[in-house]
């Protein structure tokens, strides 16, 4: 049997928008516009370090309030 290698410390674009409270579309585009890191294996769908995401649900939202 030929099966690909899946590292647990990987999501896919699903479990990545579920855990950031995010819609999947708009985690595809934080990959496409090179904000989140990600790589496809042999599907359709984007594998995601599971460290990045965590490290993109530490960043603030939104923009930088005025003083």
């Amino acid at each position: 049997m030929d099966k690909q290698k899946v590292d647990m410390a990987e999501v896919n674009t699903l479990q990545a928008a579920k855990l950031l409270g995010l819609a999947p579309n708009y985690v595809s585009s934080l990959i496409r516009s090179g904000k989140l890191l990600a790589s496809k294996r042999g599907g359709r769908d984007w594998w995601i370090k599971l460290e990045d995401v965590q490290n993109l649900k530490r960043r603030p939202r939104g923009r930088p309030r005025k003083n």
